[in-house]
């Protein structure tokens, strides 16, 4: 899977350590306003967030898909737009020309 973007509630194991993926896109930092970031954000499973703990993984990283999350035809098609997004952030685009170019791609 590390070609294809998983649902949230997908449980993966980082560092031998089994995680929830919960969002997308976290920064990971800020440097000469070039922000950078990851492709998932988790917490460990079963346990959840704890003492406000995320974990930041890119899909390289990913050692094991042990549960897919739920699917729908409407999470389907976000996930297909995820890798046109993720180039799109490493142009270190802003979130609102992020939204305004997606926006252009389906009026057009």
């Amino acid at each position: 899977m590390k070609n294809k973007f998983l649902p949230i509630g997908s449980i993966i194991t980082y560092k031998k350590i089994d995680m929830m993926i919960t969002g997308y896109f976290p920064i990971i930092s800020v440097e000469n306003n070039q922000k950078k970031y990851k492709d998932y954000l988790c917490c460990i499973y079963p346990t959840g967030v704890k003492d406000n703990k995320l974990y930041m993984v890119d899909l390289e990283e990913v050692e094991k898909v042990k549960f897919i999350g739920y699917q729908s035809p409407r999470q389907n098609r976000f996930l297909e737009k995820l890798f046109e997004v993720k180039g799109l952030y490493k142009k270190n685009m802003s979130d609102e020309e992020i939204i305004a170019y997606m926006n252009s791609k389906k009026e057009g």
